[in-house]
């Protein structure tokens, strides 16, 4: 009975700090929107740059430590998963459907940087092109989704796979780079 109270205290506490979190990153933010019922939990971080946007679909939930980052458009459909650690940076467009289940350490990036040149490769810009995660889609822990993969609906990424190219719905790719297991 005490256990179940100090659970409900703790879960109350939770949800009135990713209330201020929430507002706070709106306020600092115009380019980004909030769906209702979303829960950012402690130490996430967002970041959206002059004339980006990003939105966050209702009743969403992004776990702890993640970093998001929005240059271009970022956009998360209702009631998604980010888990604990993951890092989602959009330079140009990373569209994700509802339902998507994203496991803890998954990094989604739209760009690269260039290798025209030996050096300094951080002065040679980048390379971007559209990420496209489609609904019910479920990638495992410590997963890397590159630039221009598009992955079908109800596709799952096994834990710890490279997507290098696009991954049809239905499917079960891992390994690396990404290879097709099986189709469901």
């Amino acid at each position: 009975m005490v256990a179940r109270i100090l659970r409900g205290i703790s879960q109350t506490f939770e949800k009135v700090n990713s209330w201020t979190v929430i507002n706070w990153f709106k306020a600092s933010y115009p380019g980004l929107t909030i769906g209702t019922g979303v829960l950012i939990r402690k130490g996430a971080r967002i970041r959206v740059t002059n004339g980006a946007s990003m939105h966050i679909g209702k009743r969403t939930v992004i776990e702890r430590n993640c970093l998001l980052i929005s240059e271009g458009m970022l956009s998360i459909g209702p009631d998604s998963f980010i888990g604990q650690g993951s890092t989602i940076v959009a330079s140009i467009n990373i569209g994700i459907g509802a339902d998507a289940l994203i496991a803890e350490n998954v990094t989604i990036r739209d760009q690269n940087h260039q290798t025209i040149h030996v050096s300094p490769y951080r002065l040679q810009g980048i390379d971007a092109d559209m990420i496209s995660i489609a609904s019910n889609v479920w990638i495992g822990a410590h997963s890397t989704i590159l630039k221009g993969v598009k992955i079908g609906e109800g596709a799952i990424v096994a834990a710890g796979a490279v997507v290098t190219k696009d991954v049809a719905a239905r499917e079960v790719v891992g390994g690396i780079p990404a290879k097709l297991i099986k189709v469901l």
